[in-house]
Parts: structure tokens; sequence; C-alpha cells
């Protein structure tokens, strides 16, 4: 059966923080969803720490060379199934109703290419630090760029991710 949403989440070097992207995903009060991860040339424990978890959702896969989280990312929305492509950051979490939230939005208005919502910004120990676009869902109308920077708060659709809406593989944050 195909799933209705396909979270995709390239990993890389986030030990750390990587248990806790997938918890926030798999612990999701909406649950029709698959979850492709793939890890681009890790040198820490961050595939082991990914193959701990046992859930039919995930579909893992390991690749030694680093191409960068972009490019990866691109190869698993071609991968995927879903009617709508939500993207995690392996260091980032989700609240249990995010997907939830942004189904019901997409599904109530199909005159929107996707959704955004807000983000809280956090340091290493869960402090937080800041809030960025405070409103609970930011609508992109179909032919109308994504705003640039923003991420893993996104659920868009199907059509809007490929092959025109692809992630900028030249593009590097930080």
């Amino acid at each position: 059966m195909t799933p209705r949403v396909s979270v995709v989440m390239a990993t890389h070097d986030h030990a750390p923080y990587v248990a806790q992207a997938i918890r926030s995903v798999l612990d999701q009060t909406f649950r029709d969803f698959e979850f492709l991860i793939v890890d681009d040339g890790s040198r820490d424990d961050t595939p082991r720490v990914v193959e701990q978890f046992d859930d039919p959702r995930i579909v893992f896969r390991t690749s030694a060379e680093n191409r960068g989280s972009a490019a990866r990312r691109n190869e698993l929305v071609e991968a995927s199934r879903g009617q709508y492509i939500a993207v995690q950051n392996s260091d980032d979490y989700w609240t249990l109703d995010k997907l939830a939230r942004q189904v019901e939005f997409l599904d109530a208005h199909p005159e929107y290419a996707a959704t955004f919502s807000g983000a809280s910004f956090v340091d290493a120990d869960g402090a937080p630090l800041w809030r960025d676009v405070p409103s609970p869902s930011l609508p992109v109308r179909p032919g109308e760029p994504f705003p640039r920077g923003v991420a893993a708060p996104l659920l868009r659709r199907r059509e809007r991710a490929l092959p025109s809406e692809r992630h900028d593989a030249e593009h590097v944050c930080g």
C-alpha cells in the first residue's frame, strides 16, 4: 500500500542527535508514512545508531561516499512513494502532531503546494535559543518559490518535489 507521506532524511556524522530525530518521526500521531534514511558517509557511529531502530516504515541505506545532504535528499525524494514529501534533518526533532497538522492543512487546501511550520532552535543540551516562523502554517501556492533556507518544517505535494523542485546541491549552509 502506498503511504500518504514520505519522510526523507539524509544524515552525516550526527550520532549524538539522530536517535532523537528518528524517534520524533516514529512517534508522530499521524502514522501513514514511510521513512527513508540514508547515511552520507559518516565517520562516527551514526549508522549504528540508525540500525538500532526496528520499524517496518524505515528504509535505511548507507554510503561510503559523502555527496552532501541536498544530493542525498534528491535521491530519497526520487525513491519515495508518498503523496506528500516531508524533510527531516538528522539533528532536528518534530512535535508529535507536526505531520497530522500539515497533512490536514494540505488535504483541506488543494490550492497550496506546500506548508511550513514554525521552528524552535535549541542548543546541544535542548535549551531554547530562539523561534522562527511563529505562524502555525505558512502556505505556498503552486508556482511560487519556496522560501530559501526553510527545510525541515516543510511538507509539500509530490508534484512540487520532482523534478523541478530539487534540493540545490550547490547551496551550502553554515
